[in-house]
């Protein structure tokens, strides 16, 4: 094939990278593909009629910014009509587009936003490619990682829910994720929410893999015990997202004990008692220790302002003041030691051993009537379920949090994909 390039198509189709072997296509000065010979591929004879073009429609083609034609011709002798193609030409812009939607796939796996892909693209290749079709070719990706069916599973599930409004009507999105090979189980809506359609989507899913399952890890919605025991028996085991129970405990220290406008302050006391719960599943000696240094600074300045000639509202106000100070300095350590865990290729929090878990547990027990009202409810409902949050400590293997399902919805229903999944399509 011979090009006779200009500045439209100079970048893009140089003979030395492309090394076509057509000899009968030349793409001509005004980016229209035609054929040099007048001879007609059907009947061999020299009576062929050059009536036209077509324009070359592709997105790959607009978006690398040229204006392609494929020539039209038609036999005088046969009467054969046909359109000048490119074997060479079609393959090279096929394999463009998929070094181009490998490129995009693999900067949204790093959380780059579709702008910044867009001008990693434009920078890399030189190409302006439009944010609208980097979208498109991450949308596309989505849904075929959505259909993918594992040849394989670990026997471990995370399992969530999401209840959006589609024209106006509730449906639910029921999302199953193998937790150790994070591959899409199940990811469909349904306009019914009822226990029987989740039991039957559950197990429609999940039909060839029955005899591997090994443990369900979903949210403290107590009808998924009952759900689960239902289709595969009182053996089935679970594991209750302890970032839902985190969220929680979190919730009832600010009703019971938070102050401020929207009561999301909390005194030293009650963070290192809120702490103390998260601190049984978790390793957060490092903040409980930080904490306790805090209390004895804040301790140091109430006795000092007890011996001076300050009146009682004075001394009340300062003390405010200088503990706001230790909850802000407590913020800036926590945040601190967030950041240095993702500076170490995002490391997690270490889960406690069993054993250890208990003895923690055990000392809260002790002093539960220092507890608000709903959070002594709260200790209690964990004793009581005990089985059914530490069975991630029990058996390694099992994630103590659905995270993988939170990512995954994060990941899936930004603001553009959030208006698609209201939509009709």
């Amino acid at each position: 094939m011979m090009i006779e390039t200009n500045l439209n198509n100079f970048f893009v189709f140089q003979t030395k990278n492309i090394g076509f072997s057509q000899d009968n296509i030349i793409l001509t000065k005004d980016n229209k593909l035609q054929l040099i010979s007048r001879k007609c591929p059907n009947c061999q004879k020299p009576d062929i009629i050059f009536n036209g073009s077509k324009q070359d429609n592709r997105i790959i083609v607009k978006e690398l910014g040229l204006t392609l034609y494929k020539g039209q011709y038609i036999c005088k002798n046969c009467k054969t009509t046909g359109i000048v193609r490119s074997e060479e030409l079609d393959e090279w812009i096929k394999q463009f587009k998929e070094i181009i939607k490998n490129t995009v796939i693999s900067l949204a796996a790093n959380k780059l936003s579709f702008e910044k892909i867009s001008q990693h693209i434009k920078d890399i290749f030189g190409k302006n490619i439009s944010v609208e079709w980097v979208r498109q070719l991450y949308n596309r990706a989505i849904k075929n990682l959505r259909r993918s069916k594992p040849k394989k599973v670990s026997g471990y599930f995370n399992y969530d829910e999401q209840h959006l409004k589609r024209n106006g009507k509730e449906v639910v999105r029921i999302t199953i994720i193998d937790a150790i090979t994070k591959t899409i189980i199940l990811d469909k809506k349904f306009e019914d929410k009822s226990k029987k359609t989740i039991a039957k989507a559950i197990k429609k899913a999940l039909k060839k893999y029955e005899k591997q399952i090994k443990c369900f890890i979903c949210d403290m919605d107590d009808k998924y015990p009952a759900i689960l025991e239902e289709l595969y028996g009182k053996g089935v085991k679970l594991q209750w997202c302890i970032f839902h129970l985190f969220r929680h405990i979190n919730k009832e220290f600010r009703e019971g004990c938070g102050y401020g406008k929207a009561k999301r302050k909390l005194s030293l006391m009650n963070e290192y008692n809120k702490m103390s719960l998260f601190n049984i599943f978790f390793n957060h000696d490092r903040e409980i220790s930080f904490l306790k240094r805090l209390m004895k600074k804040l301790e140091q300045r109430k006795s000092m302002l007890d011996r001076s000639s300050l009146s009682k509202k004075d001394k009340e106000n300062l003390i405010w003041e200088y503990e706001d100070e230790l909850r802000e300095e407590y913020k800036e350590y926590c945040r601190t030691l967030k950041k240095n865990r993702r500076r170490k290729c995002f490391a997690k929090l270490k889960k406690r051993t069993h054993k250890k878990a208990l003895a923690l547990l055990e000392q809260i027990t002790t002093i539960i009537s220092l507890y608000p009202k709903k959070l002594i409810s709260r200790i209690r409902k964990i004793i009581e379920h005990w089985d059914k949050f530490s069975m991630g400590l029990r058996d390694r293997k099992v994630p103590l949090t659905n995270n993988n399902l939170e990512q995954y919805y994060s990941a899936t229903l930004h603001q553009v994909e959030k208006k698609r999944f209201r939509s009709d399509e």
